[in-house]
């Protein structure tokens, strides 16, 4: 089953005429967690904002479990909760507070609602702060402390706008971690924007690629790299004292890269790449080669293949 169904949506900025999404379709299954990608000014925030009815889209229809949010906005908060890039001003509220009335505010009996924000305060060991106003918090405290609050409420779906922006690495590492949890478990959708993509690769089900306003590329992380970069990299590393011996024999491999002294980059798909490595061991001998290692693309690699404009994505993974 689908959380959304959205169709051809459309976002014009007046009295400019930006258009900042431009007939975007796809559908969010219920239970997954996908990620939005693309460059500053693509469209990721303007399209998370339109899909949790905090704007307006243009043109298009938004369907949250089957009814529309576009003419009944008041649907979304009964099974969504939204954490935007700027914080909202709770200053004079402590941690508990702002995360416990979060929780009464989407239902929650007060009694459930401590429990479950006494949760999290334990899972993101925020115990020290709990009674702390954010006032008197660092940026990235406060910044977890309102994140945490979208989580509150047992919410069908949660949508992220750069939720690890000012997070430390360790509450990076939580918040994936428990973001993985509450899909697994609990079959919540999450939806989220990041440029951290090395980070996002790992727990992401699928990802959308927006660049001007337009749906680029949709599919599994394994799905995107072999449609833009069906390709593989042969790193090997040569001991310093054959380096010399062997720079003739390497330039006669195939699509053979020296990115400095000692060190071999060989593109080729997958299938060649152990030919290729019994070549370059034959031509060089194994005693030769300090190191060597298979390099898959990453989704880095995808980022920057998608949004150049000479690469225009085809087949299933094409968003039409």
């Amino acid at each position: 089953m689908n959380l959304y169904v959205i169709r051809q949506l459309t976002k014009r900025y007046e009295p400019r005429g930006v258009l900042a999404n431009d007939s975007i379709s796809l559908d969010i299954r219920q239970g997954e967690i996908l990620g939005i990608f693309g460059p500053n000014g693509a469209g990721k925030t303007t399209f998370v904002r339109q899909i949790t009815a905090l704007l307006r889209p243009t043109s298009g229809s938004i369907e949250l479990l089957g009814q529309d949010i576009v003419r009944h906005p008041e649907v979304v908060p009964r099974h969504v909760s939204f954490f935007g890039q700027h914080t909202p001003i709770l200053r004079n509220y402590k941690v508990a507070e702002v995360l416990i009335y979060s929780g009464v505010l989407r239902g929650l009996p007060a009694a459930r609602a401590k429990r479950q924000a006494n949760a999290l305060i334990e899972r993101f060991d925020l115990g020290p702060i709990a009674n702390q106003r954010l006032a008197r918090l660092s940026g990235g405290q406060v910044r977890l402390s309102i994140l945490l609050a979208a989580f509150m409420g047992n919410p069908k779906g949660v949508v992220l706008d750069e939720p690890t922006n000012d997070l430390d690495p360790t509450n990076r590492h939580k918040l994936w971690q428990f973001l993985e949890e509450l899909r697994a478990k609990y079959g919540v959708t999450v939806v989220l924007t990041s440029h951290n993509l090395s980070e996002a690769e790992r727990c992401i089900d699928r990802a959308a690629f927006i660049h001007c306003g337009r749906l680029v590329a949709l599919g599994t992380p394994g799905e995107l790299k072999r449609a833009v970069a069906n390709l593989v990299r042969l790193e090997i590393r040569i001991k310093e004292a054959h380096i010399s011996a062997t720079e003739l024999l390497l330039n006669l491999v195939p699509n053979s890269r020296n990115r400095k002294p000692g060190f071999w980059e060989i593109t080729a798909t997958p299938e060649e790449a152990e030919r290729l490595l019994g070549q370059v061991i034959s031509l060089v001998g194994l005693e030769a080669i300090d190191d060597f290692r298979l390099v898959t693309p990453t989704m880095d690699d995808v980022y920057i293949l998608l949004t150049s404009r000479q690469v225009k994505p085809t087949g299933v993974l094409h968003a039409h």
